[in-house]
């Protein structure tokens, strides 16, 4: 329905914004432009990836995987990523939550915690074995929810409920009338006495009023890093969503929040 969003909130990435301008009312910072296809690039994360993380790292409809952070959060969508295939988050988000079942399941094991073989199985992929070996100590220091991985938190990012009205946006005057009178019958003050605190508020949105181009507010570029990555483990789990191998696994160190 929009070709851009306006928002400091990167959760509009999550629900599918293709272009997303942070900072874009700030005084004191450049505009940042986010793109799914920039970050798919040069992240390689798309959609379904970003709502997984979302999940596991917590957001406004779920606490997140406590003692999993941002680089133990992108090794765990690198070794359970179930395939992407072009399809969209909401048709791959089954195989998704089962992958994530898996994980929760082989975290909470507390009978195999020291088990030298990590938990890994005869079915587990190459990237979920390596994953297991790497990280068997820090699973002991992850809680999760109970509801987790909650099918209705991927559901609201997957498929929100959106108004897909293609009824063109009306504009008009502010009618300061109706204004006086909702405020009078409501707030049970006289029409004086809101038009003492009106008109100043009316005279400063008149002011406002001047269309401003987005260039006022920032210079175009075509490129543009999407992030600085200086942590080794979360490059190699970088460079493995796009599909770049890195030569040899990370080394086990202190579990990174």
């Amino acid at each position: 329905l929009v070709d851009a969003v306006a928002s400091d909130d990167s959760d509009t990435l999550v629900f599918g914004a293709r272009e997303v301008y942070r900072r874009l009312f700030s005084e004191d910072h450049m505009v940042e432009c986010y793109t799914l296809p920039q970050l798919e690039a040069r992240l390689g994360l798309a959609q379904s990836e970003l709502i997984v993380l979302a999940m596991l790292l917590g957001c406004d409809y779920t606490l997140g995987v406590h003692g999993v952070g941002i680089v133990n959060g992108l090794e765990i969508v690198r070794a359970f990523l179930p395939g992407r295939g072009g399809a969209p988050a909401d048709v791959g988000g089954e195989r998704w939550l089962e992958s994530l079942r898996k994980l929760k399941s082989w975290s909470q094991n507390v009978a195999g915690w020291g088990d030298v073989a990590a938990g890994v199985e005869q079915v587990d992929s190459r990237a979920v074995t390596n994953f297991k070996k790497s990280h068997k100590n820090f699973r002991t220091q992850w809680s999760f929810p109970e509801d987790f991985p909650s099918p209705e938190v991927h559901q609201a990012f997957a498929k929100p409920v959106v108004d897909r009205s293609d009824e063109p946006f009306g504009w008009s005057d502010v009618d300061s009338g109706q204004v006086v009178e909702q405020m009078v019958a409501i707030a049970g003050l006289t029409p004086e006495k809101v038009l003492e605190r009106l008109d100043p508020a009316l005279r400063r949105y008149t002011d406002t009023l001047k269309q401003p181009r987005i260039t006022d507010y920032m210079v175009p570029t075509g490129g543009g890093e999407v992030a600085l990555v200086r942590s080794a483990r979360m490059s190699s789990a970088l460079r493995g969503l796009r599909g770049v191998e890195s030569e040899e696994e990370p080394e086990e160190d202190a579990p990174p929040r």
